[in-house]
């Protein structure tokens, strides 16, 4: 005998007004993890919704907003009470959510901004080099 599944809930959201590079580039994440872009854009916002765990997002091109599909009431009340607490509505709070998860990251000003927090390289002291290695006699 199996015990009875929960029933879960899912929303449909439609995001219009995305900046057509998020859209590329969602498209170019999605290529490079091997997924669908609706698989891509669902991972995206819920992993902004949920930092903590990974549950899967459908999401689908539709002329120029994109429509993510069967997001739970968990992630749906979630993404709500993020656009009230900044002020947004859902779809903006979406479209910003997006735009922070497909954003390249700049490793150079972070390492600047940690080397001004903590210090640089100053203190340093490369190792000291010594004469070139053996090469091995092959005649």
């Amino acid at each position: 005998m199996t015990a009875p599944q929960k029933e879960r809930k899912t929303a449909t959201l439609t995001i219009r007004g995305l900046d057509v590079t998020v859209k590329d580039q969602i498209q170019r994440q999605a290529k490079q993890n091997g997924r669908s872009m609706e698989a891509q854009a669902r991972s995206i916002l819920e992993d902004a919704a949920f930092p903590s765990k990974n549950n899967a997002l459908v999401a689908y091109p539709k002329g120029d907003p994109i429509s993510a599909l069967h997001l739970s009431d968990q992630t749906q009340r979630r993404l709500e009470d993020q656009a009230q607490q900044r002020g947004h509505s859902v779809a903006d709070e979406v479209r910003a959510i997006l735009d922070r998860g497909t954003r390249p990251v700049d490793a150079g000003r972070i390492i600047y901004e940690l080397s001004r927090e903590y210090g640089g390289f100053d203190d340093f002291e490369p190792p000291k080099r010594t004469g070139s290695r053996d090469l091995p006699d092959f005649s």
